[in-house]
């Protein structure tokens, strides 16, 4: 499932093989099950969805998680986006393996907190 830009909005449930996320939004309180690979090399998750990436994460590029989105990653993850930004406090990634190698600025907006170098 490509999502090559505009705005994409999740009220419920869904499940895919995979997604390649090259611009746009994919908001809204649902939830999005991925079976394959999720490669994101720009655009913004948003809202206070959820995104279960079952096969891991290719990552590339300008990517911002908003709004208090949540990731779940399984699998292998990889890459170096040229930026990383959340924009709340309530935005989360959550990985089993938290140390897979990516190394990125982290920018974080809201909540008072600073830019800061981050490792996942």
């Amino acid at each position: 499932m490509p999502i090559a830009g505009g705005t994409v909005t999740l009220s419920d449930a869904r499940a895919a093989d995979q997604l390649s996320f090259v611009g746009g939004t994919l908001n809204g309180a649902g939830t999005l099950t991925l079976g394959g690979q999720f490669a994101w090399s720009s655009g913004s998750l948003s809202r206070t969805g959820v995104l279960n990436a079952n096969s891991g994460l290719a990552l590339t590029g300008d990517v911002d998680l908003r709004a208090g989105h949540t990731l779940n990653l399984s699998g292998v993850s990889s890459g170096v986006p040229a930026r990383f930004i959340t924009a709340r406090a309530e935005s989360s990634i959550n990985d089993p393996r938290p140390s897979f190698g990516i190394v990125r600025t982290c920018i974080t907006t809201g909540g008072g907190s600073e830019p800061r170098q981050a490792k996942w």
